[in-house]
């Protein structure tokens, strides 16, 4: 049989090990996700403040950099969060059960109205956030359901799910990031 008679070459195989396909991951600003709750987070709250507002090189997402002080070691340690739309630097960020409703705060489920709109909603307790978490993208918190302990959310997609009460999220949508940095001179 001759060559171009058998079957077709897989891209894997035509890319072999090295190649231009290989994204170049060398420069990452890291992985942003919440913390699991601590007992100060569940019964008060914890107080950041914003050091830098940057965009990820890994996709495209605008990142914040908070730092926190833990005042039972006396250290002070940084995380990174998605941002939301309007936030800026040395604004304060409050994370925990009794943090007051603003914009950029991160709240469990439980303590909000319904009609808010939420960004980055964790899917299990304690996996980071993984809805709602693209530009521009929000969800609604539509009812409370207290005997069950579950809250119904419409998501980005119109559809409407059902999660626990301790899922944490960021309140308001994500913030936009334009690939191009003349368009904003252009406006």
């Amino acid at each position: 049989r001759e060559i171009w008679e058998m079957g077709k070459l897989l891209i894997g195989q035509r890319k072999g090990k090295l190649g231009i396909f290989k994204r170049n991951y060398k420069k990452n600003n890291g992985i942003a996700s919440y913390s699991n709750l601590t007992w100060k987070e569940k019964n008060v709250f914890k107080i950041g403040l914003i050091k830098d507002i940057f965009v990820n090189r890994k996709n495209n997402q605008p990142l914040i950099k908070i730092r926190f002080i833990d005042s039972t070691k006396q250290k002070s340690y940084y995380e990174l969060f998605v941002a939301v739309e309007g936030l800026y630097t040395c604004k304060r960020i409050f994370c925990g059960a009794r943090a007051p409703l603003k914009i950029g705060n991160v709240l469990p489920l439980y303590k909000i109205p319904s009609g808010t709109s939420i960004s980055n909603i964790e899917e299990n307790i304690g996996d980071g956030g993984s809805i709602a978490r693209s530009s521009g993208t929000f969800a609604g918190i539509l009812a409370h359901q207290s005997l069950k302990n579950l809250v119904k959310i419409k998501l980005p997609s119109k559809k409407i799910r059902v999660y626990k009460y301790l899922i944490v999220f960021s309140v308001y949508m994500q913030s936009h990031y334009r690939c191009n940095s003349r368009w904003w001179t252009t406006r």
